[in-house]
């Protein structure tokens, strides 16, 4: 059996890390709530946000907390072609107050980054798969991977036609940013441009970087 010294550091390191698994921490409570007014408000204008939903989970390193919502109305949901890709747009926004600090941070960041390489592959092969094949898409760019006010995308542009839609833009979006270890995450398939798409990106990233996130920690 291998041993390391133990120093209160590392301790820690390692008792979060064991949180992160999936054992149940000691001390820890859970709550349930609306989703707070200030992610609704992370919203692009002229979208409606639907209920969602906002956990916090606290133990004796600190607060995990939570919550996403789908979005019910949204510039770039009409038109769409009923034999295209389906127009939608979600988010979440998740965070721990225990990976603040390296080197649990790290941690955090490394696992952000991968995420943005696996969603830059995973939209890649659903393209190939499930939107090229639609009968009324009729031309995909290539997937694009791109540095954006302070957040990434990830994201393609289309061209569907159709009788509601005629030789419409649609582009789906996958959208991420984070301060420290609170991370915002958002999909969107509209009715638009990727250039317009990217505005709607960049709005939401300056709203993130507005928000008060130690509000949001009980």
């Amino acid at each position: 059996m291998l041993s390391f010294p133990v120093n209160s550091r590392l301790a820690t390191t390692l008792v979060v890390a064991i949180l992160v698994w999936g054992a149940i921490p000691p001390r820890a409570t859970m709550a349930d709530s609306a989703l707070p007014d200030s992610v609704k408000a992370l919203l692009p204008a002229g979208s409606t946000p639907g209920e969602g939903s906002w956990e916090t989970f606290e133990t004796e390193f600190g607060t995990t907390f939570g919550g996403g919502l789908a979005v019910t109305e949204f510039p770039g949901k009409k038109p769409s072609c009923a034999f295209g890709l389906t127009t939608e747009f979600s988010f979440d926004l998740q965070g721990d107050s225990a990976f603040d600090e390296p080197p649990m941070l790290d941690m955090a960041l490394q696992q952000f980054q991968t995420d943005i390489e696996n969603s830059h592959a995973g939209m890649s092969q659903f393209v190939t798969d499930y939107v090229k094949p639609l009968p009324d898409i009729v031309s995909v760019g290539t997937v694009q991977k791109e540095k954006l006010a302070g957040g990434e995308v990830v994201y393609v542009d289309m061209v569907e036609n159709c009788a509601s839609h005629p030789n419409g833009a649609k582009t789906m979006m996958r959208g991420s940013i984070n301060r420290g270890a609170t991370r915002l995450s958002f999909q969107l398939v509209a009715s638009q441009d990727a250039a317009t798409a990217k505005a709607v990106a960049a709005e939401i990233f300056k709203n993130f970087e507005a928000l008060d996130i130690k509000a949001l920690i009980p």
